[in-house]
């Protein structure tokens, strides 16, 4: 009696490559999403913290600074200054923009460019803090933001599930 080998078929391995492919495909965007929302809460702590500095500042002083250096709180060892006055640091793929009296921005770059006006043109969500005693038209004061950018699938995720901010998109 002859015994044959048991194996797979060429059909049935293209077959299951086929499945991981497709779970691949469907999986991938969901992880990038669950990465960015958790490299998100580290970087919403910051901004909660710089915006509760620049009240306290404005109560002690009369006016905002746009200067975080002045502030009383300790920038992440991952984030670095990228001008010599205070207004822009870059943290990873996140950049605080801080040249405004009546705000503060972080934006969020899928690709970490060496200048913010790189970073502009392709920034998937932004995350504003309007300060209370901002006298702008167009932002409601003592209000968070989400703004999702460029149409991105990422911006919408991160801005739609984001408690306590408003959500806009341009």
């Amino acid at each position: 009696m002859v015994q044959h080998k048991q194996a797979f078929t060429l059909i049935e391995l293209l077959v299951v490559v086929l499945i991981i492919g497709v779970l691949a495909a469907v999986a991938l965007p969901q992880y990038k999403i669950a990465v960015a929302k958790s490299r998100l809460a580290s970087i919403m702590s910051l901004g909660k913290a710089i915006d509760s500095a620049k009240e306290a500042y404005f109560l002690a002083n009369g006016e905002y600074t746009t200067d975080v250096r002045k502030l009383d709180i300790d920038v992440p060892a991952d984030c670095t200054m990228v001008d010599t006055n205070g207004h822009y640091y870059t943290c990873g793929k996140y950049w605080l923009l801080d040249n405004n009296t009546a705000d503060f921005v972080i934006d969020y770059c899928p690709d970490n460019n060496q200048t913010y006006a790189k970073c502009q043109s392709i920034r998937d969500f932004q995350l504003a803090w309007i300060q209370q005693h901002n006298t702008d038209d167009q932002w409601l004061p003592g209000t968070t933001y989400c703004i999702r950018f460029n149409n991105s699938a990422l911006g919408k995720s991160i801005c739609q599930n984001l408690t306590g901010f408003e959500y806009a998109s341009r």
